[in-house]
C-alpha cells in the first residue's frame, strides 16, 4: 500500500491558516457541502455538467479512495462549528501506471488567493514522488483561470481536436 501523504498547514497572504491533508471517508459531508456551495460556473468547470450535488455513489468514490492509484487533498478551515472544506485537488492514475488525470476545485469565495496553485503543486509533487511520469487533464476552453494556472505551472496546452470546447493540459513529471 502506498504511503499516505502528510498534513500541512498553509497560510494565506491575509494570515488565514488552512490545513491541507489527504481526504478520508469521514470527509463525505464536508465534500458534499463544498460541491453544494459552488457557483453554477464553478460546478460546470469542475464536473463539465449541471450537477448540483454529488450522488451517494460519487461521495463514496471521491472520499473512499485507493491510495495506491489515486490521491485527493482537501483544504480545510477550522471553525467553531468544525472543519469546512474549501477546496479539493485529486488525481487518478491511468491503468498504464505512468499517467494520471487531475482535477481541482476551490470554493468561489476562496479563489484567486493562491490556494489552487498550492494544491495543484502539492498534487504534482505527490504524483512525482509516487513515480508517475505525466499529470494531465481536460479543461474547458472557457475555464481561463484553470488554463492560466496550468500554464503558470508549466503544463503544455493542446487542442485535442475531437472536441472544440476542450483543451488538453499535460505536465511531464520527470525530475529536473
Amino acid at each position: 500500500m502506498a504511503q499516505v501523504a502528510s498534513t500541512e498547514k498553509w497560510t494565506l497572504a491575509d494570515g488565514t491558516i488552512l490545513t491541507l491533508r489527504p481526504i478520508t471517508p469521514a470527509d463525505a459531508a464536508i465534500e458534499q457541502a463544498l460541491v453544494r456551495g459552488l457557483s453554477t460556473d464553478s460546478r460546470y468547470f469542475r464536473f463539465m455538467g449541471t450537477l448540483r450535488e454529488l450522488t451517494p455513489d460519487a461521495l463514496v468514490r471521491f472520499t473512499q479512495i485507493d491510495y495506491d492509484r489515486e490521491m485527493a487533498f482537501v483544504a480545510v478551515q477550522r471553525t467553531a462549528a468544525g472543519e469546512s472544506e474549501i477546496g479539493v485537488a485529486r488525481y487518478v492514475a491511468e491503468p498504464d501506471g505512468r499517467t494520471c488525470e487531475f482535477a481541482v476545485v476551490i470554493s468561489d469565495k476562496w479563489q484567486h488567493r493562491g490556494l489552487g496553485r498550492r494544491m495543484l503543486s502539492l498534487l504534482i509533487d505527490t504524483a512525482r514522488d509516487r513515480g508517475l511520469k505525466t499529470i494531465a487533464g481536460s479543461v474547458l476552453r472557457s475555464n481561463t483561470a484553470m488554463l492560466s494556472l496550468a500554464t503558470l505551472l508549466g503544463f503544455s496546452v493542446s487542442d485535442p481536436g475531437e472536441d472544440s470546447t476542450m483543451h488538453h493540459v499535460a505536465l511531464s513529471l520527470a525530475p529536473g
